[in-house]
């Protein structure tokens, strides 16, 4: 007996060893096959956004037929539902191909499985980081033999720079996989071996916000050869120079930056829309273009070779190169928000309950027939005895009712409910596209979902909730396409799914000025109301879709145009709210401990512009039918759908909703840009677009003889790496002996000034030690290399002759720290409002 339990025992470990035992060691007893991974930014990657996985598989035994399975694994081991692949593996060969998958922020390992039906023949993993949202992600594409080029040197006062080098092969096919970076180099690399979808990713990524430098040197031909449409400068020959000291100077290090020997940089033809940053001799040597949402930057020179591979502040020259880009606007970054977006998927008219009323009337005509009615009529035919009979009849004929009720209700066609922002940039058909898709069908059962060429798609699920309702996996093949196959849905449950990608669009037409105030002598108020900005312009449809909704919103106010048919011309004017605009932080995550005031004037610090984009129709309760008082239910549905919606994209992480000096015109369709088919059912769709069109802006002045007066709402800041702490702001800001904050402040690219006569700072002190203090805050003297202590006895100091304190772009630098015998000092703002003579626009 001993020994048969002993063996049962021995037996049961033995099988769950096999079970247990991780993909690896699977791989391990097949040497025929190798299976190696390069995941992400060199182990690095940004939650919920796509994650790039280069796979290679040498087979060197028979022949495979199979998947490949991708997955994220959390630090308790729990792995995601695979995105899947299939391939197919001759005898001695290999093959390489990405797969992509979202990886959340619990993600510590990627897996890689080659799968046939019989088992798990070869696996691969990975470990990997989360960037946090404030940090930056670079990507250097070099074949360069003397090494990459270094960002991470880069140095800001929000978080870390980490950086990965590719070979051509490393870059992507899929333009969403690179929305995580912050920037991509190409160094010393033949750009001309790019695939044609790694160019279209590549280009499609800079119109939506990307920031892509190129670099020349000696090997300037083969860098530029597959990206020539896009570049501010084309290069067609070299030159030589033996320093460059207008390039240290836009770093605001000022320097010889020489060479013993002549060092070769690349000369060749401006484009229109090119803008010179710095130029030695007449030769431009770092040149930019704004292209869609995003910039690429042409450095004439190759970073890798000297003068300025050896000088000492080359960190400081990437942190300006890659800061005075401007602010991004906040529905840029993708569905942010998964409860929303369940909700959003959830809200769909076909699947509304019954009125109160009909329930009601439903219940009493039971109650009524079961009790008093059958009651009556058995007593008047004097046959009470057949109760035992009429009840179970009556409840029989009501369920039956009931049934057939609510299947008619449910009809026989599944309802895909598809809802889309789509951003347009002036003078492009592009168009980037995130949405929501929600599938709801009619009978319990199993589905195939597949989606355009053009977009991704992955289930969103809660966390918590994934996978319980059904107990089923969902699992993303990825065949040209994107497809969820075998998909299980029960009946009064939705599948949610967002998607993301471009597509071609019609452009609308139209122009925006922004037109600033003349300089002025008077006394600011500390009062907030009306800055003297305003904004105008023209609109014309020529989309041949009806634009409901119509709203034009820029930073600091909003103006509703209504509804433009095909053909509809109109224009608009409206003036800056200064509760509305203040200026906007480069990192992401700033206003999360520092609460600025002005964005709580009408308590709304985080939905400005859900607010703005739904106009009259924004729902201020979360009760779907409840707070507004519509007459029409299915209208208020239709309302809550919409900004559940918007609130699963857009997230406003400061009150300037990252808007810059940009205007956009938001309008709602009713026609869905992402075709979506469902197998094994017939469907309808519930279709909701929001368009976001930027308008192409120009900026105007009252009187040009005039300095104009430039507001702190059209700068942007950042702390800085001298700052003792990252998360502060010049807003709501304690300072305590010991600490000390340092901000930079940069006018946004299109307010750019040729010269800055006057700097105005507004200091409002917010406890008694701040108003007696006067020499807390400092400006940073660019000529001299040294800090300044400012004066500031009142709520406005007045800064006469302030070019000493103007840098690189216009930058000017602030440092606050306590220099008098305090506990803590307190400011609730502190602003800068410079007066001067704009830059000349291109």
């Amino acid at each position: 007996m001993r020994r048969t339990t002993g063996a049962l025992i021995l037996f049961a470990a033995l099988i769950f060893a096999y079970i247990a035992s991780p993909p690896q060691e699977v791989a391990a007893q097949n040497a025929a096959i190798r299976l190696t991974l390069e995941v992400g930014y060199e182990g690095y990657y940004r939650a919920d956004s796509w994650l790039p996985v280069l796979v290679r598989v040498a087979n060197g035994g028979a022949d495979i037929s199979g998947e490949l399975h991708v997955m994220s694994v959390d630090v308790l081991g729990k792995a995601t539902d695979p995105f899947i692949a299939p391939i197919d593996l001759p005898t001695r060969s290999e093959k390489q191909l990405f797969l992509y998958l979202p990886a959340d922020y619990t993600a510590q390992t990627i897996r890689v499985n080659l799968v046939t039906p019989e088992r798990i023949v070869a696996s691969s993993e990975r470990d990997v980081k989360p960037a946090r949202p404030s940090d930056m992600l670079f990507a250097v594409v070099t074949d360069s033999p003397t090494g990459t080029i270094d960002l991470k040197a880069i140095r800001s006062g929000v978080g870390d720079a980490y950086q990965a080098t590719w070979r051509v092969e490393n870059l992507p096919r899929l333009a969403e996989s690179l929305r995580a970076l912050d920037g991509i180099v190409l160094n010393d690399v033949d750009s001309g071996a790019l695939g044609i979808d790694q160019r279209q990713a590549l280009t499609d990524w800079v119109l939506s916000g990307g920031h892509l430098v190129v670099t020349g040197g000696s090997n300037w031909r083969r860098t530029a050869a597959g990206v020539k449409d896009i570049l501010p400068l084309v290069p067609e020959r070299i030159t030589t120079l033996r320093s460059m000291p207008s390039v240290a100077s836009f770093a605001g290090r000022p320097a010889a930056l020489a060479s013993p020997n002549p060092f070769d940089v690349a000369e060749g033809t401006l484009t229109a829309e090119a803008l010179v940053l710095a130029e030695q001799g007449g030769v431009p040597l770092v040149v930019r273009r704004a292209y869609g949402a995003g910039f690429v930057d042409v450095l004439a020179f190759d970073p890798n070779f000297e003068p300025f591979s050896r000088w000492g502040d080359r960190g400081q020259f990437w942190f300006t190169l890659f800061t005075t880009a401007g602010s991004t606007p906040s529905w840029a970054g993708g569905v942010t928000n998964t409860t929303q977006s369940r909700v959003a998927a959830d809200t769909i008219s076909g699947l509304r309950l019954p009125d109160v009323a009909q329930l009601a009337i439903f219940l009493g005509l039971y109650i009524a027939l079961i009790g008093p009615v059958n009651y009556v009529v058995l007593r008047l035919i004097k046959r009470q005895s057949l109760a035992w009979f009429t009840i179970p009849l009556i409840v029989t004929g009501f369920t039956t009712v009931y049934i057939l009720t609510g299947a008619s209700l449910r009809g026989t066609q599944a309802i895909i409910n598809r809802m889309a922002i789509v951003q347009v940039w002036e003078n492009t058909t592009r168009g980037q596209v995130d949405a929501i898709i929600g599938v709801a069908v009619p009978r319990r059962g199993t589905y195939s979902l597949s989606i355009g060429d053009n977009y991704t798609l992955r289930p969103l699920n809660d966390t918590e909730s994934a996978g319980l309702i059904s107990g089923r996996a969902t699992t993303i093949y990825e065949v040209g396409g994107y497809e969820a196959r075998n998909l299980f849905v029960d009946a009064g449950t939705t599948a949610a799914f967002g998607s993301s990608g471009f597509t071609d669009v019609l452009p609308l037409e139209g122009e925006a000025r922004i037109m600033l105030s003349p300089g002025s002598s008077a006394v600011v108020s500390p009062t907030p109301g009306a800055i003297g900005v305003t904004i105008s312009g023209r609109v014309k449809n020529t989309t041949n879709q009806v634009l409901y909704y119509t709203q034009v919103i820029a930073h600091g106010g909003a103006y509703t145009l209504g509804t433009l048919n095909p053909g509809d011309e109109t224009t608009f004017s409206f003036p800056m709210n200064a509760d509305l605009s203040p200026p906007a932080s480069l990192g992401s995550n700033i206003w999360a401990s520092a609460y600025f005031r002005a964005g709580r004037y009408n308590n709304t610090p985080s939905n400005i512009t859900v607010r703005q984009i739904m106009g009259m129709r924004y729902l201020g309760y979360r009760d779907p039918f409840g707070g507004r008082g519509f007459e029409n239910a299915d209208e208020q549905q239709e309302d809550l759908r919409r900004q559940r919606f918007l609130e699963s994209i857009i997230t406003d992480s400061d009150p300037s909703g990252g808007r810059g000096t940009s205007v956009y015109v938001t309008a709602f369709t009713r026609e869905s840009p992402v075709q979506v088919a469902l197998s094994g059912v017939a469907s309808v769709t519930e279709d909701t677009t929001v368009y976001i069109y930027r308008l192409p802006v120009t900026v105007t002045t009252q009187d040009p003889a005039r300095a104009v007066e430039l507001p702190n709402a059209y700068l942007t800041w950042t702390p800085t790496e001298q700052s003792t702490r990252r998360d502060v702001a010049p807003y709501e800001m304690s300072i305590q002996p010991g600490e000390r904050y340092v901000f930079r402040y940069i006018p946004m690219p299109l307010m750019r000034m040729e010269n800055v006569t006057e700097i105005r700072l507004t200091l409002q002190p917010g406890n008694s030690a701040s108003r007696s203090v006067t020499d807390a805050v400092s400006l940073y003297n660019w000529q001299r290399g040294e800090w300044e202590v400012i004066q500031t006895p009142n709520f406005l100091t007045r800064i006469i002759d302030a070019g000493r304190f103007i840098g690189p772009e216009n930058a000017i630098e602030m440092k606050v720290e306590v220099t008098a015998n305090v506990n803590r000092l307190y400011y609730e703002r502190i602003d800068l409002t410079l007066y001067g003579t704009l830059r000349e626009q291109r």
